[in-house]
């Protein structure tokens, strides 16, 4: 993907905001074909964006169960191991 490049909208020469768009999200002029994405880009570019997704999810519940570890490793130990008080007669 060239980002580089600016795809202005011919009726008001605005940069559109997605080539994903059928319409303009200015102006709401339909956008001429040849300026949108073709169907196996934006095919591509779902399917990218769908395993980013899963990435960071997968990601995030890495640091979830972490957190959870960490905290189960650090804190609960302490309120569990002391001996209970004994009552002295």
């Amino acid at each position: 993907m060239n980002i580089s490049k600016l795809y202005l909208c011919p009726a008001c020469e605005k940069p559109l905001m997605s080539r994903m768009s059928p319409r303009c999200n200015r102006c709401g002029v339909m956008v001429p074909p040849e300026l949108l994405y073709s169907q196996e880009e934006r095919a591509r570019i779902r399917a990218e964006e769908k395993a980013c997704v899963e990435r960071l999810r997968l990601e995030n519940e890495a640091k979830r169960k972490a957190a959870e570890k960490s905290v189960q490793d650090s804190v609960l130990p302490m309120f569990f191991s002391h001996n209970p008080p004994t009552s002295e007669t």
